[in-house]
């Protein structure tokens, strides 16, 4: 029976209702102690999706089985190495099912895997999930909570769930767990509403139950929409009353017993429990000694864990042991032994063989009196030989031992056989000319005359030497320039090492700043050398210095990447290269009954002057409007230069004969106002600005350096110039204009003019990003309060967003360089601040694109202040 057991409960919170059970946790415990799942302990996971897509909860669930059947069914021994095999084995699977799916269809989990095995926590997290676990008297939170430490919660990007990526890193945590230590699992969306000292006094209450009635009040106190988790506890095993205490086990050697536990009573002596025995039933005995049993055992267990294994008993059998290698006399003494033997001088008598009496004169007259050397042994082996002429004749003599020769003899041995080939070859023509000349061979003559002169022989010999010595320059000239190539590519690598860790330890935001440029060229020096494509290793390496360079670029120059990109919809003439001038999406309605109108969005083509409609959603886009059509009062429509959203629907003005028309929807039709004095406007208006505020109609463009107004349900009246008060402003060159409760107007710079009551009030300056804004487009500012809220830029393929009142820059939104589609020809965009998140709308070469907007990133901090504490993994 278990010593410890754990107390958990299951919980989950939907819009303020408590249930007991959630289909996104698993808790399982083995049967029985016996059970072959018991010796891997027991098992609890949440699982969590980090986005809604209408399949997160199929796999959730799909993860949950597959974690339990790989943990359990997985042989090794190490329950942090089964875990991590469990974590791998569901990711791939995960991951194989994201790359057949579409992008907005795919699913990434994260989970909290927490395995309990008597007093030990194993703990393996893929965010995003939560974790809290009051033990040995402190309090953590796993991972890390920013609110704790008085931050925002901490949005982790998908790239860290499961399916995201087809490698996995996870977290691991371990804990000795004593009884009454807690701990709970619960999902990321309750992390930001729980502090500290609520999370302390939450973990410290005397049930599980009474954990789950706070987290659920807690809940309905931020109105949380949707919270589920566990909470567990140990707790020390409970007994049977009836059952009797186990008998203490008896020693095992000669050695004393065990002293009793403080915290367990004294055993009676052993005389009083044989006697007590007698008068004991059967099957109480039994019961006793197989009590004795299993607690001598728990004992043993115990024992083994706090001492060191006993060495082995020796082979029993005497051949069985393993005897020293005999290396023999030392290899001083076998040359010198040698060296004696081949200088015995002649006329020497020959060493008397041992074991042979034999007298001195029976050698007398029999052979020579030199030592007879013994024959070399012939080398039957299929290596190539690696002698010279000078090692062979040494080594013929015993003079050196045949020993594998050395670096340095290897490099030097091409050119021992050189100079051993021409110390051979002049050898054998000095013996040549020292001949007489009857012992030279016959020369062939040639036939024909013998008086005819013969020329000289072909130099074969100065040829061959001509080409080695050539092949060997040429091998020694490309291993030259091969470790020369090397040394640079290494210097170029450790220049990048140097650069990325002084901007990752840069003092200040400046300082970083000032270093970013080195780094990048340090890194593009790497990335163009090569030395990257050498070894994955390098590569490796080099992509952490990347992305290094990467989080630090991105505090400095405060930039987010729209990762969450998606095309719903497109001009019906892209490809041709039409696309919209403009983009209206309707806010939510408020008090309007009738919100059909409020369901789409509208886009204007200004070189054709046809309005586009199509459902927020995403899909089919149809023409709503078009010139030359006939509306309700039989007027034809214009060319459409500009539209707007005004109060419950869509407006649109045109150009017609003789100024301009007003077009507005009345029930469904299209109707229309000419609008007073717009004969006065100019001719040609390259980009007309049309904003309505409050049901008055606001005109850029149609006269330099001035607001045309309309007043709200009269457009035919003659317009009134807004500006009265220009002040020091020059607004001759501005490009776009919007109007909260104040006007602005943008210059092409970034600088963007507020004016209220028609004076000019001020200006704020120009963000100062790198590159600098040169050509901004059009612009979006958010928020009715002048005080509050952002204006967005639109400037070379990126977004720019500053705070609105004091003009500091929050974030550049772009598009990572390897991005499916860059945003190279955006002309329009709009943003939607109606929802719980910003929504950024962007056409790009006549797709309409929507991404969320992402949220800025956090200031340069260095290295060393960075407040990410984690435990080590296993």
């Amino acid at each position: 029976m278990p010593r410890y057991e754990t107390n958990f409960q299951q919980f989950s919170i939907a819009q303020g209702q408590l249930q007991q059970h959630s289909d996104l946790i698993l808790a399982f415990e083995p049967a029985s102690p016996f059970a072959p799942e018991a010796r891997k302990g027991r098992l609890y996971i949440i699982a969590e999706a980090t986005h809604e897509n209408g399949r997160e909860r199929e796999a959730c669930l799909q993860m949950l089985r597959t974690l339990r059947k790989a943990f359990y069914e997985d042989s090794s021994y190490s329950i942090p190495s089964s875990l991590r095999k469990a974590i791998d084995k569901a990711n791939s699977q995960l991951y194989q099912q994201n790359f057949t799916t579409a992008a907005a269809k795919r699913s990434y989990v994260g989970v909290t895997c927490a395995v309990i095995k008597e007093q030990r926590l194993f703990i393996a997290q893929v965010l995003p999930s939560q974790a809290y676990l009051l033990a040995e008297g402190k309090l953590r939170a796993l991972p890390q909570a920013a609110a704790w430490a008085g931050g925002d919660a901490v949005a982790h990007p998908k790239p860290n769930a499961l399916g995201a990526s087809l490698t996995i890193e996870p977290s691991f945590y371990q804990a000795t767990l004593r009884p009454g230590d807690t701990m709970l699992l619960c999902s990321s969306s309750f992390a930001p509403a729980l502090r500290r000292d609520m999370a302390e006094h939450m973990l410290r209450s005397p049930d599980t139950q009474t954990i789950v009635n706070d987290v659920s009040a807690l809940s309905r106190d931020y109105e949380l929409e949707h919270v589920y988790g566990m909470a567990l506890r140990l707790v020390v095993a409970s007994r049977p009353a009836d059952q009797p205490a186990p008998a203490a086990p008896a020693p095992a050697g000669p050695a004393a017993p065990l002293a009793p536990a403080a915290s367990e009573p004294a055993a009676p002596p052993a005389l009083i429990t044989s006697f007590a025995r007698l008068f004991q039933s059967r099957e109480a005995r039994e019961q006793l000694d197989r009590d004795a049993l299993r607690d001598a055992h728990a004992l043993r267990e115990r024992q083994q864990l706090s001492t060191l294994p006993e060495d082995p008993p020796r082979p029993p059998r005497e051949d069985l042991r393993v005897r020293p290698i005999e290396i023999g006399a030392s290899l001083a003494d076998t040359m010198a032994e040698r060296h004696n033997e081949r200088m015995a001088r002649l006329g020497h008598m020959p060493q008397r063989p041992d074991g042979y009496d034999y007298t001195p004169s029976s050698f007398l007259g029999e052979g020579d009196y030199i030592d007879p050397r013994e024959p070399e042994p012939i080398n039957l082996g299929d290596s190539v030989s690696n002698e010279t002429f000078t090692s062979y004749a040494r080594r013929s003599y015993g003079e050196i031992p045949n020993l594998d020769p050395t670096l340095g003899e290897q490099l030097a041995q091409p050119f021992g056989r050189a100079v051993a080939s021409l110390r051979m070859a002049w050898r054998n023509r000095r013996m040549r000319k020292q001949l007489p000349p009857r012992a030279l061979p016959p020369k062939r003559r040639r036939a024909g005359l013998s008086y005819r002169k013969e020329g000289p022989q072909f130099q074969w010999m100065a040829l061959s030497m001509l080409v080695m010595i050539i092949a060997l320059l040429v091998v020694l000239g490309y291993n030259l320039q091969s470790i020369s190539a090397r040394q640079q590519q290494n210097e170029v690598l450790d220049q990048a090492r140097q650069s990325v860790a002084a901007l990752r330890n840069a003092p200040d935001e400046q300082a970083a700043r000032n270093l970013l440029d080195r780094a990048s060229i340090a890194l593009e020096s790497v990335r163009s050398s090569g030395v990257i494509s050498e070894s994955a290793l390098l590569r490796q390496e080099f992509l952490s210095l990347e992305r290094e360079y990467d989080r630090v670029y991105s505090s400095v120059e405060r930039i987010s990447y729209l990762d969450s990109l998606e095309d719903i919809g497109h001009h019906p003439q892209a490809e041709s290269g039409n696309t919209f001038a403009s983009v209206v999406i309707p806010p939510p309605p408020t008090t309007i009954t009738n919100t059909e109108a409020f369901e789409s969005i509208y886009a204007l083509d200004n070189d054709s002057g046809v309005i586009y409609q199509m459902p927020k959603g995403g899909g089919e886009i149809t023409p709503l409007l078009r010139p030359n059509e006939q509306i309700a009062n039989g007027v034809l429509v214009g060319r459409i230069k500009a539209i707007a959203w005004r109060f419950d629907n869509l407006v649109a003005v045109g150009q017609a004969q003789g100024g301009y028309m007003y077009y507005f929807r009345n029930g469904g039709a299209w109707s229309n106002s000419n609008l007073g004095g717009s004969s006065e406007w100019r001719a040609e208006i390259p980009r007309l600005r049309f904003v309505t505020y409050d049901g008055n109609l606001y005109f850029w463009g149609a006269s330099a350096n001035q607001i045309f107004k309309y007043a709200s349900g009269r457009p035919g009246d003659l317009f009134s110039p807004w500006i009265t008060d220009f002040g020091t402003s020059d607004t001759s060159t501005a490009v776009d204009l919007a109007i909260d409760r104040q006007v602005y107007l943008l210059q092409p710079d970034g600088r963007v003019q507020i004016f209220t009551g028609g004076a000019f009030q001020g200006e704020l300056p120009a963000p100062k990003v790198e590159p600098s804004i040169a050509a901004a487009s059009n612009f979006v500012v958010t928020g009715d309060d002048p005080e509050i809220g952002s204006i967005f830029y639109l400037e070379q393929g990126r977004v720019i967003q500053v705070d609105k009142k004091t003009g500091a820059l929050i974030q550049q939104m772009q598009v990572r360089a390897n991005a499916e589609q860059p945003l190279d020809g955006v002309s329009s965009f709009t943003v939607d601040t109606s929802g719980p998140q910003a929504v950024l709308y962007l056409v790009n070469h006549g797709h309409l694109l929507r991404a969320t907007v992402p949220q800025p990133p956090r200031p340069f901090q260095p290295e060393g202040e960075a407040a990410e504490t984690a435990a080590p993994a296993p």
